[in-house]
């Protein structure tokens, strides 16, 4: 009987260290996620005054060997602004998005 028990033990075992890796990991990234989010509405609120509303969408884009952060956002009183940043400590480059009048 134990000879049954062991492998099934080391498999349970096996899945309990895989689900704990893989929570960590997701753990891990939320928390990435929540800190560029917060150092950007940091910055849009002393550079440009702006309680941030929702963010309209965000995606990476690779340049090199690196990967760049880009999305855009808009404000509580409606104005919208791009972001961008090369490397996650950096500041991040803002622009205001104005209408185009041709």
């Amino acid at each position: 009987m134990t000879s049954v028990l062991r492998p099934a033990l080391r498999a349970a075992l096996a899945l309990q260290l895989a689900a704990a890796t893989s929570i960590g990991a997701a753990a891990q990234q939320q928390e990435a996620v929540e800190q560029w989010q917060a150092l950007l509405k940091l910055q849009l609120k002393q550079s440009y005054n702006c309680d941030l509303a929702t963010i309209l969408y965000v995606r990476d884009v690779p340049v090199g060997n690196l990967t760049s952060m880009e999305g855009r956002i808009r404000c509580i009183d409606e104005r919208e602004f791009e972001f961008s940043r090369m490397r996650s400590h950096e500041k991040f480059t803002i622009h205001l998005c104005q209408p185009a009048v041709c």
